[in-house]
């Protein structure tokens, strides 16, 4: 499903309010999934209480879940 050979797709809305360099953060994760991929890859963005880029990355099956907080 994610071969890197493969087209990939993302929202209109994740295009035009992520930006560019968080997209490939975000690939870059599935790219290195040491799991098998589910088709859905889940990756839920929030802020911490002291400013910094939070970001869940989890899938379904087989279940996988990791949360990355963005320093820079």
């Amino acid at each position: 499903m994610f071969e890197n050979n493969k087209g990939r797709y993302l929202t209109r809305g994740v295009n035009n309010e992520i930006p560019l360099a968080l997209q490939i953060f975000m690939w870059n994760r599935i790219d290195e999934l040491p799991e098998k991929r589910d088709y859905l890859q889940i990756f839920d963005l929030s802020v911490t209480e002291s400013g910094l880029q939070k970001i869940v990355h989890r899938q379904e099956q087989p279940e996988y879940r990791v949360e990355y907080v963005i320093t820079e």
